[in-house]
């Protein structure tokens, strides 16, 4: 027997695919963004049922529910909000029930990234696809939805042609430690699942590769290569703004946000400051 819920669900069926075209034409990520929110509204319907009646109250209550991450629940309120002014601007609903809920904090956190010793470690490990993944994350800064979709004809000894986020194209210059490695690879997927059958997802990518990095007896995710190869260039000397365009990063403050100061710079830091002018006459 259907549950009133499942019947509304078929009801919202359109207007979710509406929704989810206009996020296409909008230029949102087909392999991230959109199956996400997809998910995200099927779950929140299966609950509350019809969208275009369900009050303030009923979606704080689902977004309550225990077990999920300050992160997890604020990506939930953005991609509920989102459809909701959709709908509103498509007079599908009289107001955005979403207006009368605060969005859920999310805790700032220290940038977490891996050591030099992780990170050698992971790339001793010749693996595959896992050696490739961990080059590009780690010596391009792709992400893992990039890392899915990297091909050999997109990477030659000058450059590599990525399109990231929101559809948006982009070169950046190739690492020669990628070059070396993938130089001789045929044309295709860099990436394959198992036996070369197709295309790892990005999630099932990120999901595998953390396995991966768990066998090797590290704590590790791919978004901490991506991390690391910011810090990288930091550490090098590399000017932020530079950093900013080699991550694809609109803003410089989301590039700062990837920095993770070392225990020994951080010393130092300590180590500069000048001692008051009394210690100064007593040490002359």
């Amino acid at each position: 027997m259907k549950t009133q819920a499942s019947e509304q669900w078929v009801t919202m069926y359109p207007h979710i695919d509406a929704h989810l075209e206009h996020c296409r034409a909008a230029g949102f990520s087909p392999d991230t963004t959109i199956p996400d929110r997809r998910e995200i509204l099927e779950r929140l319907i299966r609950t509350v049922g019809d969208l275009h009646t369900a009050t303030a109250g009923q979606i704080a209550g689902w977004l309550a529910r225990p077990g999920w991450a300050a992160h997890t629940r604020a990506t939930y309120f953005a991609h509920i909000r989102s459809y909701y002014c959709w709908a509103l601007r498509r007079g599908l609903v009289a107001a955005n029930p979403l207006d009368d809920l605060e969005r859920p904090r999310v805790p700032t956190y220290m940038p977490r990234g891996i050591s030099d010793a992780a990170f050698a470690t992971i790339l001793r490990d010749p693996g595959e696809p896992w050696l490739t993944v961990a080059l590009l994350a780690g010596y391009a800064g792709l992400r893992c939805m990039e890392v899915c979709a990297a091909r050999r004809e997109h990477i030659d000894a000058d450059s590599i042609r990525v399109r990231g986020k929101g559809g948006i194209v982009a070169e950046i210059p190739t690492s020669p430690v990628i070059w070396d490695h993938v130089r001789d690879r045929p044309r295709g997927l860099l990436t394959l699942t198992p036996k070369g059958r197709c295309a790892y997802r990005p999630k099932d990518m990120s999901h595998r590769f953390a396995e991966h990095c768990d066998r090797l007896g590290l704590h590790a995710t791919l978004h901490d290569l991506r991390r690391k190869y910011a810090d990288m260039l930091r550490r090098a000397g590399v000017d932020v703004e530079v950093i900013r365009t080699l991550m694809r990063h609109s803003s410089i403050a989301t590039t700062q946000r990837y920095f993770q100061p070392r225990d020994e710079e951080r010393r130092a830091g300590i180590q500069a400051l000048p001692a008051p002018a009394s210690h100064q006459q007593e040490a002359a």
